[in-house]
């Protein structure tokens, strides 16, 4: 057997991070090693994955690692002049939502975002603390969800122990703090989004000198929020009527989304409705229509932007006598395709351990439980008198009693000192004055466009940008396209970009159904066939489920050829009760191309359509 010898060679520029060659699948950069890894799969890339111990407390002798990938140009390889260019220029670091989740298995999705910038820049994923392959907090019955969020909530919190105040934002800033320090980069470009957005407004406000830039996407405010949410409703309101005046079936009805919500609640109050309906797992589940599982369902639509395009026909419909399009969304929300994530894919222990260590709440963690108790309700008792119309037309209990509602979550987790139940401000009191991108979809109602208000006014140089019919978190994956490209732009030159107006930008509007009509009687057979092939991309599109079935009869099969291509096949999906279509459809998401053939008792159709165009071709096949 032959050893291989590798000679060791440094690459040295003035300020940039030293790199040497250990073998053809590992490196070291400025004492960190590296191993050649598959996390990141971009073309043109390389990644290479690392770790780096940090101490679990400061002070403290136990540790834990945090786990990176290091995403390079192919073109870098180790020993290279061109690998001590691009560690030499700012670092692009990438920080994910949740909390709860991990960033390393999100490095595709924000490669597609950066695209070009691939070929020229180094880019840092991380699992945070808690999260991922960096000691995930798994506690079972939590993460189950057995034997009751509470008690398992409690459960977790002693099994943490004195570790249970370890997770904050603050500490895991600082981790990542020293993994770029580490890999000896002076500066770095900043992109968050969701809780991604608090992680790195906290790492600017404990560590600016390393910070050349932000993008904040579906910013959450650090300071200035309090624990109602109160620019929630008007979001949702907002959001509910900008889709109605944006189609044309919708706007010509005398009365908007909103009033027409507000005349089902006042009935739903008196009397749920109740109907059986396909749920997100491909079931039929009996479900009762309430006034707190339509709140789900509407304030979800900021997770699935399809909600906004079936809301306003399906509460129409509920009026009229028909529950069954809105019994569908309801059970969609309750029985959702998929399956349970593991703590490494999510860990709902570590969502915990951040959001009552930081986020701002209406009880004292420092109280015991009996005490938080009492000040909720006392909290919730003061909110029915004073601001009863926080989240109208919904009332205030029906939003505490709602799935949305996070107000109860903390209410059993361990007792925290003082000091360790407050919001993790910049220690200096302010953020450090570089440019930020501070990006906000229209139609989100988790991360408000009010709250990218208030982030962009605690940066004194900040561009705030609001994405036309935008969902929550825009550029990640490149899913607004002009919302990724804005991200290149200022990642290249943050000052230039900061300084002007960029161009208006907008993901493309929900095409709201016209109706949710019982049978296709006196509806043109193409014009059934599209509404009923449309109405599978919508659930695909929501879903990500690859079975599922017609609302009104028949099943559908979906299968995902690659991360742009789906084909389904219709078997006697019935969106009309009248009307069976079988066939096959190939829908293209970066494009929102869709080609169909489809059969029905009248005939034989091929149809098209795009987002790039305002039109339908159908075609008689016959």
């Amino acid at each position: 057997m032959m050893t291989a010898v590798f000679a060791a060679v440094i690459v040295v520029i003035p300020g940039a991070p030293t790199t040497q060659a250990v073998g053809a699948d590992e490196i070291t950069i400025n004492g960190l090693r590296l191993e050649r890894c598959e996390s990141v799969t971009y073309p043109g890339t390389r990644a290479w994955c690392g770790s780096l111990q940090r101490p679990i407390d400061a002070g403290s002798s136990s540790s834990l690692p945090i786990h990176f990938t290091l995403t390079l140009p192919a073109s870098a390889r180790p020993n290279s002049t061109e690998l001590a260019a691009v560690l030499g220029r700012p670092l692009i670091a990438a920080f994910e939502g949740g909390p709860g989740y991990g960033g390393i298995d999100s490095g595709d999705a924000y490669a597609q975002m950066l695209g070009p910038l691939m070929a020229q820049r180094a880019m840092l994923v991380m699992d945070a603390r808690g999260t991922g392959r960096s000691g995930a907090i798994n506690c079972r019955s939590l993460q189950r969800g057995i034997g009751g969020f509470l008690k398992a909530a409690r459960t977790c919190a002693r099994q943490l122990g004195s570790n249970v105040d370890d997770y904050g934002t603050a500490k895991a800033a600082d981790d990542a703090a020293a993994l770029i320090a580490a890999l000896g980069f002076q500066q770095a470009d900043v992109y968050g989004d969701s809780y991604g957005t608090f992680m790195a407004q906290v790492l600017a406000g404990r560590h600016p000198a390393l910070i050349r830039s932000l993008v904040l996407d579906g910013a959450y405010p650090v300071t200035g929020e309090s624990a109602w949410y109160p620019t929630q409703g008007p979001a949702l309101s907002r959001a509910l009527t900008q889709v109605c005046d944006a189609d044309p079936v919708c706007s010509a009805y005398p009365d908007g989304t909103v009033d027409q919500l507000s005349r089902l609640l006042d009935r739903l109050r008196k009397k749920p409705l109740a109907v059986t309906a396909p749920g997100g797992d491909g079931i039929r589940h009996r479900v009762r229509i309430t006034p707190e599982n339509v709140l789900d369902v509407a304030f979800n639509g900021t997770y699935i932007d399809a909600t906004y395009r079936e809301f306003d026909p399906a509460v129409r419909a509920a009026l009229a006598g028909d529950p069954l399009p809105l019994g569908r969304l309801v059970a969609e929300v309750e029985y959702p395709a998929g399956y349970a994530e593991t703590a490494r894919e999510n860990s709902t222990g570590q969502f915990l351990a951040v959001t009552c260590h930081d986020y701002p709440l209406l009880y004292d963690m420092s109280a015991a439980t009996p005490v938080r108790r009492e000040q909720l309700r006392k909290a919730i008792a003061e909110a029915r008198k004073s601001t009863p119309g926080l989240f109208a037309p919904f009332t205030i209990d029906e939003y505490v009693d709602s799935s949305w509602e996070t107000l109860y979550d903390c209410l059993t987790w361990a007792q925290l000192a003082p000091s360790d139940s407050r919001p993790p401000a910049p220690p200096s009191g302010v953020y450090p004055d570089v440019p930020v991108l501070v990006l906000s979809g229209s139609l989100d109602t988790i991360t408000t466009t009010a709250e990218g208000d208030m982030v962009a006014a605690q940066f004194p140089r900040s561009r705030h940008v609001e994405v036309l019919y935008g969902v929550h978190v825009q550029a990640m994956g490149a899913t607004v396209p002009c919302a990724a490209e804005l991200v290149r732009s200022f990642f290249q030159d943050p000052e230039a970009v900061v300084a002007v107006d960029p161009a208006p930008c907008a993901n493309p509007r929900p095409q709201q159904h016209e109706t949710f009509a019982r049978t296709a009687q006196g509806i043109d057979e193409g014009r059934a066939a599209v509404l009923t092939v449309a109405d599978v991309v919508n659930r695909v599109r929501a879903l990500w489920s690859d079975r599922g079935r017609g609302l009104r009869g028949g099943t559908w099969t979906a299968s995902y050829i690659d991360d742009d291509e789906v084909t389904m096949r219709l078997d006697e999906v019935r969106f009309f009760e009248d009307l069976p279509v079988s066939g096959t459809a190939r829908w293209i998401p970066s494009r929102g191309s869709v080609r169909a053939a489809v059969s029905l008792p009248g005939g034989r159709f091929t149809i098209e359509w795009s987002d790039a165009s305002d039109g339908v071709t159908i075609r008689d096949a016959r």
